[in-house]
């Protein structure tokens, strides 16, 4: 089953921006294509927005340094 930007909420509170939410269907998707499981797809998924989200957090306090 493809992946949409609003399934994102169901299984990762961390993509609260659609930006976000297209990202994590993006690489649920393509771990999907590449033949990986529904619950594979979804892990590589949410460490992705994971990693981007703590990206922005370190990237906005080296601003205010």
């Amino acid at each position: 089953m493809p992946w949409t930007p609003e399934d994102a909420l169901r299984f990762t509170k961390k993509a609260i921006t659609p930006k976000l939410q297209r990202q994590w269907a993006d690489v649920a998707n393509s771990a999907l294509e590449r033949g990986l499981t529904e619950s594979e797809a979804i892990r590589e998924a949410n460490s992705v927005i994971r990693k981007q989200v703590q990206e922005a957090a370190s990237g906005f306090s080296d601003r205010k340094s």
